[in-house]
């Protein structure tokens, strides 16, 4: 390779780096493997040690502060770091404690409650008492190495103290912000023009993952320990409560709650009376965790694939809280579908000012008979975007006004048309709020992911005439950007330059930031996956795509309606012109067995996020849809299923639960 050729080379894996880097740093949502990214860091310091007259400064591998040259250590874990089983009434725990009864042979177990801490699982390793390591959960055998943060926690001692400590310990606990501090620390990043987190959890984890340990000392996280994964034979413990003893006399923060139970109406008492109390709690809970207390009958019991079987967490509900519905709007989104959305008079959801609900649809709305002036309960469940889900009719005063579907577009007065159960704006390219939408689509982390292209700078853009649709981001020019109210030649350059990067995007990816109704990312994925290149999707028949599994008769329709559409097909030809739709996409070999299988995901799973679930089963070939179907081979169901779970059962759908999808894949 040239001189020449190898500089636009390293400029472009620099690039490359720098994209994945924040994604991985900043984000915390990587888009490709560890083992991808340092073969493209291998092959930049491979180039640049050929020719080391064009290493920069700027380049990742001369970084020392901000982006690491690597990325975090790996830490394998001695003990695996195993979820728990949820249950959440009392027939589940009644069938929990008989079947524990009888795996035990004994009459009565002695049960320890704790709090069910909403944040971040790490373990961390002592020896001789010295704090040596610390690790994040990461899929429950290998996690990363976070020593560096976890030293900047002032409540965990780096040397323990008191008798009996043993030669080495490895503990498992709770990283976690109390809501004074998360509300302090979100409005200080507000004030430094910076994103707030959307709970504690996210900021306990966005900080743990932070390469810079004095950012991480400036944030105030707390830790609970909780459970002695492995020690020496030194020291030995007959119960869990004795352990906990022992982590607290070496001065380990442990909490101080754990109530011993040996009944399910003292069990179950506990549970609703923390329900109610734990309002007053510095730190959010979601639930209670009930460990069997002899830990000889823990070691006979001992574990499933991905759980213990004397252990499991008793959850609380979705929060809710009664407020007034004082006004509904109706917003128009990228698609031109009109969706109420709720005012409320802000309520405190359990430290979260609530002051907006979705109302989902009209026919949603219909069914829930809700009123601008009715007593609501609004509820709010982890991350869900709180909703309104009953109306107190008793309260409901004559002045109640119910709100009906327009026949004009609220925002550009164009005719409305039904499809389903949604309305719809027919005004597509010129509606504004469907051009904007849609270009705030486009440049989103799950579509192209253009840093610096949100709301706020689509809206300026808009308002002075720079754009009207996606194509125009392409002839932004710097100078252009720099007269802009707020844009400096930093940010200019930054949006210019990830403007640029978005044409290395993932075919599938920029087929879905077109925005096409009825294509979601799978849908996408699985359709270039089909054609593998972006000509032959452009020049197929409604019958082709059809013929995909996944692909059904109304989203082909949609498909070809866009496609022969002539203002899309002008904007498709003037993003070819700049760069894109040039990539190809592979099909992934299946693994035996897993080829002619279709998935669909509902609920909230424990040991992986769905998208990560969804990214193994393709990695093993099978297909992940977003619908269940009777081509459905499995649904998996996690905590709080949806419709999804009651529509597998009304077609007889084989289920699996989280363990069992986890032993069908072998992991």
């Amino acid at each position: 390779m040239d001189k020449a050729t190898a500089k636009k080379e390293i400029k472009r894996l620099i690039k490359i780096i720098t994209y994945h880097d924040k994604l991985y740093y900043q984000d915390q949502k990587p888009e490709i493997s560890d083992l991808e990214y340092d073969k493209i860091f291998k092959s930049l310091k491979s180039l640049e040690q050929i020719h080391p007259e064009l290493v920069t400064a700027q380049s990742p591998t001369q970084n020392v502060g901000g982006f690491a040259a690597e990325r975090f250590k790996k830490v394998t874990h001695q003990v695996p770091l195993l979820s728990l089983d949820s249950l959440f009434d009392v027939e589940d725990i009644t069938t929990f404690d008989k079947r524990i009864k009888k795996d035990l042979n004994k009459d009565q177990i002695d049960y320890v409650c704790e709090y069910k801490f909403d944040g971040v699982s790490v373990v961390i390793k002592y020896i001789d008492g010295v704090l040596i390591n610390a690790g994040t959960r990461g899929d429950g055998y290998i996690g990363e190495d976070i020593t560096h943060n976890i030293k900047t926690i002032k409540s965990l001692p780096q040397k323990l103290k008191g008798k009996r400590l043993p030669k080495e310990l490895h503990l498992r606990g709770e990283v976690l912000f109390t809501l004074k501090d998360f509300q302090s620390l979100n409005q200080k990043l507000i004030d430094d023009d910076h994103d707030a987190f959307a709970n504690p959890r996210n900021a306990a984890s966005g900080t743990l993952r932070q390469l810079d340990a004095s950012i991480t000392a400036q944030r105030p996280l707390t830790i609970f320990c909780y459970t002695i994964m492995h020690h020496s034979d030194d020291v030995i413990f007959k119960t869990q409560i004795e352990a906990i003893k022992a982590l607290k006399s070496w001065g380990l923060p442990t909490g101080n709650y754990h109530p011993i139970v040996n009944s399910l109406d003292q069990l179950v008492k506990i549970h609703d009376d923390l329900e109610v109390t734990r309002e007053n709690l510095p730190f959010e809970i979601d639930g209670l965790v009930l460990k069997i207390n002899s830990i000889e009958d823990q070691n006979k019991l001992g574990t499933k694939a991905r759980s213990p079987r004397f252990a499991f967490a008793y959850k609380f509900a979705a929060r809710q809280e009664e407020t007034i519905l004082e006004n509904i709007d109706i917003q128009v989104g990228r698609t031109g579908a009109l969706t109420p959305v709720a005012h409320l008079k802000p309520v405190d959801i359990s430290g979260v000012t609530v002051s907006r609900a979705t109302l989902h649809n009209f026919e949603f709305l219909a069914e829930l008979d809700a009123r601008v002036g009715d007593f609501v309960k609004v509820a709010r469940a982890g991350d869900v975007i709180p909703a309104i889900v009953a109306v107190d009719l008793k309260k409901r005063n004559k002045k109640a006004k119910s709100i009906s579907p327009p026949k004009n577009c609220p925002v550009c007065g164009s005719s409305v048309i039904k499809d389903k159960s949604s309305y719809f704006c027919i005004n597509t390219h010129a509606c504004p709020a469907q051009v904007k939408w849609n270009i705030v689509h486009y440049g989103a982390k799950r579509a192209l992911n253009i840093a610096g292209l949100g709301e706020e700078t689509v809206d300026l853009l808009l308002n002075e005439k720079l754009i009207n649709n996606i194509a125009d981001l392409y002839d932004l020019t710097l100078e252009q950007l720099l007269e802009l109210e707020g844009f400096k030649e930093k940010k200019s350059k930054n949006l210019i330059e990830a403007l640029q990067l978005s044409k290395e995007r993932p075919v599938d990816k920029q087929l879905f930031a077109l925005g096409i109704r009825e294509v979601g990312e799978q849908t996408a994925k699985i359709i270039m996956a089909h054609f593998g290149d972006f000509e032959s999707f452009l020049t197929c028949s409604e019958e082709d795509l059809q013929s995909i599994d996944g692909v059904g008769p109304e989203t082909a329709k949609s498909i070809k309606s866009f496609i022969n559409n002539s203002v899309n097909s002008k904007i498709i030809k003037r993003l070819q012109k700049v760069g894109f739709f040039k990539g190809v996409l592979k099909k992934t070999k299946a693994t035996k067995g897993f080829g002619d299988l279709t998935f669909v995901l509902t609920g909230e799973l424990k040991q992986f996020t769905r998208s990560e679930l969804k990214e193994k089963l393709e990695g093993l070939g099978a297909k992940v849809s977003g619908s269940v179907s009777k081509k459905t081979s499995f649904v998996v169901v996690g905590e709080n299923p949806g419709s999804k779970f009651d529509k597998a059962k009304s077609l007889g759908v084989a289920i699996l639960n989280e363990d069992e999808i986890v032993e069908k894949m072998s992991l």
